[in-house]
């Protein structure tokens, strides 16, 4: 794992700006670059964070640093997560967790290069068997490391995921977003996401409905 990424720093020195006075050559070689480095933050940058967040927690890391808008060192380890994180909070949680567990049976420093997709995939395998999958996450994309697992390890049951993409107006989005939230409190314990909402309604229509008809 790279300390201060130098993929980081060059993205973020980019000027856009200047890219309209370069000739096609050399803002082909520039641009070139500035994916290569955005598609290497995308590839690590899950593991990365949740790595950066456990550490927060664990070591209490938040005591000595202060906060932007009052001058002074953060109360408690939510306080400087919403502040360092504000529009990423649900997903550093997401990636501490995973980091988390994946650490119980594989050293960090082999998680690293791991994206988001494959580490969700390789967390919800045993912890004897991540130690084999670590290099296959690495360096299959999505599809292919599903294939791999559920190849290797058929008993694990991995089934591979769908994305379903619904678009609603403002007013049926939030007729749609009061019923699932009803769902979800009728759980136990409760579900807040909306794919698992969405799931437990539909697990529920189909009992009602019985088995289809052949």
């Amino acid at each position: 794992m790279k300390i201060f990424s130098s993929d980081i720093e060059a993205v973020g020195a980019f000027d856009y700006a200047s890219v309209d006075r370069m000739g096609d050559l050399e803002a082909a070689n520039v641009l070139d670059g500035r994916v290569r480095a955005l598609d290497r933050i995308l590839r690590t940058a899950f593991i990365e964070l949740g790595w950066i967040v456990s550490q927060y927690q664990r070591r209490e890391l938040w005591k000595h640093v202060q906060s932007l808008d009052t001058g002074q060192t953060f109360g408690n380890f939510n306080g400087w997560l919403v502040s360092a994180a504000p529009y990423s909070r649900s997903h550093c949680y997401a990636a501490k967790g995973i980091v988390e567990e994946l650490t119980k049976d594989v050293p960090i420093e082999n998680l690293s290069g791991i994206d988001e997709t494959n580490a969700r995939v390789l967390v919800s395998v045993s912890g004897s068997c991540r130690s084999k999958l670590v290099e296959s996450a690495r360096t299959l994309s999505g599809d292919d490391f599903v294939a791999k697992v559920q190849q290797d390890f058929p008993q694990l049951h991995i089934e591979s995921k769908k994305k379903l993409v619904l678009t609603y107006s403002e007013g049926e989005m939030a007729e749609v977003e009061r019923a699932l939230d009803r769902v979800g409190r009728q759980l136990d314990p409760p579900i807040e996401d909306r794919a698992g909402q969405l799931l437990a309604w539909a697990i529920d229509a189909n009992m009602e409905e019985g088995e289809p008809e052949e």
